[in-house]
């Protein structure tokens, strides 16, 4: 899994700042930057879908629903 490779290699660099090797944790950090920027569509993605389970949990999404398309269907009495 890629998000597992990115956060042994951000723990691995704040390893390296912690113990004073700021060099070797800058030598790292492109390679870090790469694999978040080719994951950005996944996070993006990750997010909407979020956002959509919470408006459905609290009872929302139709709401939403017939702000876009009035003729959604007719409410209930």
């Amino acid at each position: 899994m890629i998000w597992l490779d990115i956060s042994k290699q951000l723990e691995s660099v704040k390893h390296l700042l912690w113990h004073g090797n700021a060099q070797e944790a800058l030598d790292r950090l492109p390679d870090l930057s790469m694999d978040l920027s080719r994951q950005r569509e996944t996070i993006r993605g990750a997010h909407l879908l979020l956002q959509t389970r919470t408006k459905v949990l609290n009872n929302g999404l139709e709401e939403v629903f017939r702000h876009l398309y009035p003729r959604f269907r007719a409410q209930a009495a």
